[in-house]
C-alpha cells in the first residue's frame, strides 16, 4: 500500500513539475521566496489589529507565530526522522526529468514534509479563523465581505505557495499535502487557546 502511494507521489509530483516547461522559472522562484512576501505579511498582521483591536489582535498574532514556529521545527523533526530525500535529491526523480530549479543543498537532503507548506497553511488558518471567530462577537463585528474575501485570498496565496515548492523540485506533492495539514492543525489548536484566553482575559 505505502509503496503505491509513493509511486503515485512521485508520478503526480513529475507530472506536476513539468507543467513548467521553462517558461515560468522566474515567476516560481519570485513566488517560493520570503521576502518578497514581507509587504503581505505586513498588512496581515495591519488587518488581523484593525478588526480585533490592539490588544486581542496581539494575542492571535503571537498565536499565529507560535503555530508557525511550531510548525517549522516539527517539520525539521519529521525531515530528519523519515529521512525522504528531496525530488531534486532522488536519483529516480532525477532520471524521469523532475526539473529543480532552485538548486539543491546538500545540508538538507530531506524534504518531507514541507515546512514552507506549513507555516503558510498555519498562517491563513490561525488568522482567518481569528477573524471568523471576531465575526460572532456583538461588540465588534468583522464583516461578512471582509471574511469571505480574506478568507479566499489567504489560501490561494498559501496553496500558491505549496505548489511553488513542486514546481521548483524542492516537494513531492505528499509533502506539500502533509505540511498543509500540520499547518492547519498546530494553527487550530494554538490560536483557539489564544481565542479562549482573549474571551477569558480580555
Amino acid at each position: 500500500m505505502f509503496d503505491r502511494l509513493e509511486a503515485f507521489d512521485k508520478a503526480a509530483t513529475l507530472w506536476l513539475n513539468n507543467l513548467n516547461t521553462g517558461g515560468g522559472d522566474s515567476f516560481w522562484l519570485l513566488v517560493t521566496g520570503s521576502k518578497i512576501w514581507i509587504p503581505f505579511y505586513i498588512a496581515i498582521v495591519a488587518l488581523v489589529i484593525w478588526k480585533l483591536g490592539w490588544k486581542k489582535g496581539l494575542v492571535m498574532i503571537v498565536a499565529v507565530i507560535l503555530s508557525d514556529i511550531c510548525a517549522d521545527q516539527l517539520c525539521n523533526l519529521v525531515k530528519d526522522s523519515a529521512c525522504r530525500l528531496r525530488p531534486c535529491a532522488d536519483s529516480s526523480m532525477i532520471d524521469a526529468g523532475i526539473r529543480a530549479i532552485q538548486g539543491y543543498n546538500p545540508k538538507h537532503p530531506y524534504g518531507f514534509f514541507s515546512a514552507h507548506a506549513a507555516t503558510c497553511f498555519a498562517l491563513a488558518s490561525g488568522t482567518a479563523l481569528s477573524l471568523a471567530w471576531e465575526m460572532k462577537e456583538p461588540h465588534r463585528p468583522v464583516n461578512r465581505a471582509i471574511l469571505i474575501s480574506y478568507t479566499t485570498i489567504i489560501y490561494i496565496w498559501a496553496a500558491l505557495i505549496g505548489f511553488s515548492r513542486i514546481m521548483v523540485g524542492k516537494h513531492f506533492l505528499g509533502d506539500v499535502i502533509c505540511g498543509a495539514f500540520a499547518g492547519l492543525i498546530l494553527a487550530y489548536t494554538l490560536c483557539y487557546l489564544g481565542h479562549l484566553l482573549c474571551r477569558r482575559f480580555l
